[in-house]
């Protein structure tokens, strides 16, 4: 994916993040604020309508205790349960016309009341409303209606009767809904009065305008559906009367069983009618303006998406020329072109720190270059001047060989040891396959060469040599401690009479390694050794500056020559010391990490 794209991918990412987050966070907030005034609506219409429907009974309630107050009318109803009877049928008819009045000025008072009703359990009527005059088929109907029975049970307290056919008027079908009570005479039943209201009445009082489809349903304490504003199926029903045995007023949060509606559904019982008042609204009706507010601000969110891609896309392309400049400067940058000052113009100052960041890297890259040049043409010329020190090594090898051989036929062993050992040494010695070697390869040939240097100077000469054999594998260039020890032989011993002693130890220090290199002689001089201090300090320079050095060759080799090649190997970590020995003679340690950097020699 090229700069450019991550730039768009990384813009969409964000601000598609951003608007998501955004808009979960807004519509997770109204959603909870439209059901908490959802809550808070329902619940208030629940309380309110409940308050009406109360209302409602009360001023049937209060018609019927008018009615049961009524003095003649009490006395005419005792008289008629009297078994012997000061009043007839006709005298209850004579009556009748009086209460009938009474009644009916009661119910145009009470203008909403539908009909108002006095009869006793022989069948004698009075209504304020017209009714079927035939008493024969009253009387049956007050000895079946099973509402008349259900009163009866109330013993003189109000009943309400749920919606019903009008009993009293077959020919005029009004739905109504009633409120009955008994009157009672002490120690008996003396007649019923009930109060008709038309149903629309609940109509009026449960039908609520709201912007969604709300659903009403009463329940009364029989658990008998007393009105609903809405169709609804058996499961419905029963879901809904299920809810009526809940105490209390509560906000519910339901789904219907069988169905995936989910609805707020507030509850509210009235203690004086014994009704539960439900009132539903669906969740997803309710929340209908919220969700096509959260896809317009979506679609708008998409829609400026689009258009800042568009503009980014224009500005990540003019920023990111000046990058594929640079990138095709890169790809065409070569050890030719590596010196030549390349410049990439741009109104950035990112892009410009990252040109000139460029130039210093080249800049860098090539005195590295010209570095590891100089360092291959020391290598090179070192093994130049190892070749040139071959004096035909075959010729020399047979001859050794010839000479062994010569020994062995005399029975002179040292002379063929002798032999034997300064092939090996001539053979380790201008071998140029290999450049570095191990430490215990050199320990042999530095061993090889002391014990030929023993055969020299007899007892004059003693050596030691104790490695760790833990380091015995440490890499080294070739031709490093023998050569010390050679220098050491010739030249530290002037002026010195008694036997000389050599010792070669090296051992482990934590990450580090150390071999010190120590004779008796006579030790360096302090002219000699700040020279060779110097001398080692001015190669440093050269070598990091690029200049010549001092020649590195493998016969003849000095101290400046193994300090350079051993620093070749391991840079700024070699320790290199040259110094006394407090007891007399010289000392040379050598030392440095044992992770050694990679071969550069």
């Amino acid at each position: 994916m090229s700069f450019q794209n991550k730039i768009m991918f990384t813009y969409s990412i964000f601000i598609l993040a951003i608007l998501l987050t955004l808009g979960v966070c807004f519509y997770i907030y109204n959603a909870n604020l439209f059901q908490k005034n959802a809550e808070g609506n329902l619940k208030e219409l629940a309380s309110k309508t409940s308050q009406q429907l109360d209302a409602c009974v009360k001023e049937m309630d209060n018609m019927s205790v008018e009615i049961i107050a009524d003095k003649d009318i009490i006395d005419a109803l005792r008289s008629l349960s009297l078994d012997s009877a000061s009043y007839s049928e006709s005298d209850f008819v004579r009556f009748s016309d009086n209460i009938q009045k009474t009644v009916a000025i009661s119910a145009i008072f009470k203008s909403s009341i539908y009909r108002a009703s006095i009869f006793n359990k022989d069948g004698y009527f009075i209504s304020s409303n017209t009714y079927d005059e035939l008493s024969g088929r009253i009387k049956e109907k007050i000895r079946i209606l099973p509402w008349i029975e259900k009163t009866r049970t109330e013993g003189g307290s109000k009943f309400l009767v749920v919606p019903h056919i009008d009993d009293w008027n077959s020919t005029n079908l009004v739905h109504v809904f009633s409120l009955a009570r008994i009157i009672n005479d002490p120690g008996k039943e003396i007649g019923i009065v009930e109060i008709q209201q038309n149903v629309k009445k609940l109509s009026q009082i449960c039908d609520i305008k709201t912007t969604t489809v709300t659903k009403v349903v009463v329940i009364d304490n029989s658990n008998e559906i007393v009105y609903t504003n809405a169709t609804l199926t058996k499961s419905y029903l029963e879901f809904y009367k299920q809810l009526a045995y809940i105490h209390g007023d509560l906000i519910l949060h339901l789904t219907v069983p069988g169905s995936d509606t989910s609805e707020i559904i507030s509850r509210h019982l009235s203690e004086y009618t014994g009704w539960t008042v439900l009132i539903s609204q669906n969740k997803k009706d309710l929340l209908y303006p919220l969700q096509l507010t959260r896809n317009i601000i979506f679609l708008s969110g998409i829609a400026i998406i689009l258009i800042t891609l568009l503009f980014l896309y224009i500005f990540a392309r003019y920023l990111t020329l000046p990058i594929k400049k640079l990138k095709e400067t890169m790809e065409t940058t070569n050890i030719e072109n590596l010196p030549e000052l390349v410049t990439v113009k741009s109104e950035n100052n990112e892009i410009q720190a990252l040109n000139l960041s460029y130039q210093k890297m080249r800049e860098r890259l090539k005195k590295a270059i010209d570095h590891e040049i100089h360092s291959r043409s020391m290598q090179l010329k070192a093994h130049f001047n190892a070749l040139q020190a071959q004096i035909n090594p075959h010729f020399i090898y047979n001859m050794l060989g010839v000479l062994a051989n010569m020994g062995d036929e005399s029975c002179n062993d040292e002379i063929s040891e002798t032999c034997c050992n300064l092939a090996k040494m001539l053979r380790y010695s201008t071998s140029s396959v290999y450049a570095n070697t191990t430490l215990r390869e050199e320990i042999e040939h530095a061993g090889i060469y002391l014990s030929l240097m023993k055969k020299r100077h007899e007892h004059n000469l003693e050596y030691c040599i104790e490695i760790d054999e833990d380091m015995m594998d440490l890499n080294l260039p070739k031709l490093i401690i023998q050569p010390i020890v050679e220098n050491s032989i010739n030249h530290g011993f002037n002026d010195f009479s008694g036997v000389m002693k050599i010792e070669i130890k090296g051992r482990l220090l934590d990450d580090c390694w150390q071999i010190s290199i120590m004779d008796n002689g006579s030790g360096f001089k302090p002219e000699h050794q700040q020279t060779l201090k110097d001398d080692i300090n001015c190669y440093i320079q050269n070598l990091v500056s690029g200049k010549d050095s001092h020649e590195l060759s493998i016969g003849g080799m000095g101290l400046i020559s193994t300090f350079a090649r051993l620093f070749l190997l391991y840079g700024n970590t070699l320790r290199f010391e040259i110094k006394n020995n407090e007891s007399g003679g010289a000392c040379i340690l050598l030392g440095g990490v044992r992770s050694a950097p990679n071969d550069k020699y």
